[in-house]
């Protein structure tokens, strides 16, 4: 009678055991981003032809579930490798930009006990294209856990014109 309980008391903790193991979550959210900066000035080729000379800056915000550095070995979207750089940020809440569309500012919180890190990333190529980019796969180690987030989409802010 005595193993019965204690073999029913281990099954009953177990899914409790495993549902508290799903909330540690190295990287609980994560937030892809774009803008497009056209100059002020419409440029054109000798035919007259418009030159598209648009600047196209991208950037992932990750939470991550601790302060340890965030390290990131690649990021990749649709066959193409892309360079980044890191960098945390101290803000909270963090205000991304204002979306395209809507024109309504994009704000980013995160728990106190979490970290928020700004990876900014641009084509190995150079060449990049104005354009929202599909299925961006980040793979890294954060809190000393292996990760892959695979980001659905990025999300257009409004841009800057430059003069």
């Amino acid at each position: 009678m005595k193993q019965y309980f204690v073999i029913i008391i281990l099954l009953l903790w177990m899914p409790v055991a495993c549902i508290s193991q799903l909330r540690l979550a190295t990287v609980p959210h994560s937030y892809a981003f774009f803008t497009v900066s056209v100059p002020g000035a419409l440029q054109a080729d000798e035919n007259g032809n418009p030159i598209n000379n648009f600047i196209t800056s991208r950037f992932i915000y990750i939470e991550t579930t601790g302060r340890q550095p965030l390290n990131i070995y690649s990021i990749t979207s649709q066959g193409n490798k892309y360079k980044f750089t890191i960098e945390e940020e101290s803000a909270n809440p963090v205000i991304v930009g204002n979306n395209y569309t809507t024109n309504l500012p994009m704000k980013i919180k995160v728990a106190k006990t979490n970290c928020l890190w700004k990876v900014s990333y641009s084509p190995v190529s150079g060449k990049d294209i104005a354009a929202s980019l599909k299925n961006i796969i980040v793979s890294g180690k954060a809190d000393g856990k292996s990760f892959k987030l695979v980001l659905p989409k990025d999300i257009q802010l409004a841009g800057a014109m430059l003069y």
